[in-house]
Order: structure tokens, then C-alpha cells, then sequence
């Protein structure tokens, strides 16, 4: 859902983040608006800001993102296994069965679009 002026309780959090430890990640298959926006995020919380994916990016991502940025993306599967106590910022997404590697309602922070059912994920701050 869009929302003009984010809440203040999201914007605090992630002030709190800067510099700390956390995993950016996104739907399956990720297209550039979930990739721009994570790697965006990572720019802003700094180096201890780890953007993972849940499998792979889509082809149009491949075509436009500089190669270099891409090698930063990690495996979600991977990256959960090594940092168990960062925080996770889920981006783009709210469905499931499009983060197939995140345990459920495992998000702290979720920051999307679009628009929310009964089944969809609930992170502790939205």
C-alpha cells in the first residue's frame, strides 16, 4: 500500500539500524523495484547491511543493474544461516509463498506496496 509519509515508528527503526547488523531481502525472482530498493536501503544503513536473495534476480535486473552491484547479493539461505540474530527487512512483498527460504512472520520490518490479505506476512514494524 502506498503511503505519502512512511510512520514514524518505521523510520526510527531503521535510524536505529545504521550501522548494525541486518538482511535486506525480497520476493522470489526479484525484479528491479525490489532490487533497487534493497540495495538503496544498504547504501543508507551502511556496511553491516547484508542484501540477500531469496533464490535469484530476474533477467531485466541482470541487464540493468551494474554487474558489481550484483555480486554483493548473497543467498538468503546462506546469510540466515550465519547472522541468526540480525534483524530482516523484508522488501516488495507480503506473500509467503514468495519468500520460500524465510520462516514465517520472521520479518521485523516489512516495507511494500501492495495490497495486504489474511494470509499475508506481518512484520513487527510496517
Amino acid at each position: 500500500m502506498y503511503c505519502k509519509n512512511p510512520p514514524k515508528k518505521l523510520l526510527l527503526e531503521l535510524k536505529k539500524l545504521r550501522k548494525k547488523n541486518c538482511i535486506v531481502t525480497f520476493h522470489s525472482l526479484a525484479d528491479l523495484d525490489a532490487l533497487c530498493a534493497a540495495l538503496t536501503l544498504q547504501i543508507e544503513l551502511g556496511k553491516n547491511c547484508i542484501v540477500a536473495a531469496q533464490d535469484r534476480v530476474n533477467s531485466q535486473c541482470k541487464r540493468v543493474i551494474e554487474p558489481s552491484l550484483l555480486k554483493n547479493v548473497q543467498k538468503f539461505s546462506e546469510v540466515i544461516e550465519k547472522n541468526k540474530s540480525s534483524k530482516i527487512i523484508l522488501l516488495d512483498c507480503n506473500e509467503k509463498t514468495l519468500v520460500p527460504k524465510m520462516k514465517k512472520d520472521r520479518a521485523q520490518i516489512l516495507i511494500d506496496h501492495h495490497a495486504k490479505t489474511k494470509d499475508s506476512i506481518k512484520g513487527q514494524i510496517e
